[in-house]
């Protein structure tokens, strides 16, 4: 990864399929309970955290839909981007 998109992906799995796979794993992190819990109490312990959420929540929310709207269902990595795992003669 690059920080953000897979740039590699092993023989056997695409790009897309890794990316697809990243993003499910990050949403049942998310989700759970204890997660939950540990931000809101942060958010009481840290007022300024709210805040940190929030900005990222709007740019969660703003990536997602620029994401739809071009067609890419949700996924970051793009049908366009090199593929670094093929080998060129």
């Amino acid at each position: 990864m690059n920080g953000m998109n897979f740039v590699w992906a092993p023989e056997g799995i695409t790009v897309k399929e890794l990316d697809r796979h990243y993003q499910e794993i990050l949403k049942a992190f998310y989700q759970r309970h204890k997660i939950g819990w540990y931000f809101t109490k942060l958010t009481f312990a840290y007022p300024n955290h709210f805040f940190r959420l929030l900005r990222f929540g709007l740019g969660f929310f703003v990536a997602k839909t620029v994401s739809f709207l071009s067609g890419r269902k949700g996924l970051l990595v793009k049908d366009y981007e090199p593929h670094l795992d093929s080998t060129s003669s």
